[in-house]
């Protein structure tokens, strides 16, 4: 796992702190503010923001769990300020370190030429990212294991990165399943998305950055079913995606890259997700069985999660807890 991370030195990829540790929750986890310096298609430097959170006691044998998010969402979808939306608290109170990015183009991330941005872009600046933290380079302290998390479209990142470098011992899948509802994904940016320039807050960027029209989040990402105060949490933490980011997303989704994963995967979903559990994903998220068997011949070793009267961003469900919960004591038996 190791495999590379002399290379990575070489090219001076290395990670500056920015601001010191700040206090955690009352379990005594801590977290702070770092960057990561990589490369875009192995030329282009660019910079990842992250957020770590480590328990208290951490050691290189305490498990990281390096979080991706979806499209128009950042570092903030796994740490929003309510602790029962809070996945990066779950996971430190479980005795996990995190590592929550924001992808290029996105949050505190740098954000080049929108046209550059693909998921295999991505997937390959996180694998530098995930180098730069087996190597210790996080703030405080190495980590021996790592599992990547992600969430829709960083699901598809996720997967992208796992199948190429192989350099992780576990994966973590949620709101994503092959059964995309490639209708339901196409008029989401017929009708809900438009160009983040005409944004007020989002003046600045190129026109190929997109983001959601203001009011549509709930029914969309939420299907309606969001816990007290989600849809205002999820709409005032919107963030854009490059429009060149989806198309490739999809193919990774339509092709057979997650059989190429080898390490053990969990895959979460909401039984109303809305965009891979629609009336096109044939039942396959009725129940975790059902998922495991439509799912089953697209991974090595899987196992499933349906989180009932869930939409797509699970993180802001009700019942979040519980599949945070599961995602952790899955994670346990497979890390240690």
């Amino acid at each position: 796992m190791l495999r590379g991370i002399g290379v990575l030195a070489g090219m001076c990829a290395v990670v500056t702190s920015l601001f010191p540790i700040s206090a955690g929750a009352s379990d005594g986890s801590s977290c702070r503010d770092v960057r990561f310096e990589a490369r875009l298609a192995r030329a282009l430097p660019v910079s990842v923001y992250g957020r770590y959170c480590r328990p208290a006691g951490a050691t290189a044998r305490t498990p990281l769990q390096v979080l991706v998010p979806g499209a128009t969402y950042n570092h903030s979808y796994w740490d929003y300020p309510r602790h029962r939306y809070s996945y990066t608290a779950h996971a430190t109170e479980s005795g996990f370190a995190t590592l929550a990015i924001d992808r290029l183009g996105s949050g505190r991330s740098s954000r080049p030429p929108s046209v550059l941005l693909t998921a295999a872009g991505q997937a390959e600046v996180v694998h530098q990212v995930i180098q730069q933290a087996i190597a210790g380079r996080v703030p405080g302290v190495r980590h021996e294991r790592v599992a990547l998390v992600g969430h829709s479209l960083g699901s598809a990142i996720a997967t992208v990165e796992a199948a190429t470098y192989r350099d992780v011992d576990a994966v973590v899948l949620t709101g994503v399943t092959h059964g995309i509802d490639l209708g339901a994904t196409a008029d989401t940016f017929l009708r809900h998305m438009h160009p983040a320039l005409v944004d007020p807050a989002m003046r600045t960027l190129d026109p190929g950055y997109v983001t959601t029209r203001p009011g549509y989040r709930s029914g969309l990402f939420l299907s309606d079913a969001g816990g007290p105060g989600a849809a205002e949490l999820d709409e005032r933490t919107r963030d854009v995606v490059s429009a060149t980011e989806v198309p490739d997303a999809i193919a990774v989704l339509t092709a057979p890259v997650s059989r190429r994963i080898s390490v053990p995967v969990l895959l979460a979903v909401g039984d109303r997700d809305k965009l891979f559990c629609g009336p096109m994903s044939a039942g396959r998220c009725a129940t975790a069985a059902t998922l495991r068997a439509a799912e089953g011949p697209d991974y090595a070793e899987l196992e499933t999660f349906v989180l009932p009267g869930a939409g797509h961003s699970l993180n802001l469900m009700p019942r979040a807890a519980r599949y945070m919960t599961a995602v952790q004591r899955w994670l346990h038996a497979r890390l240690g």
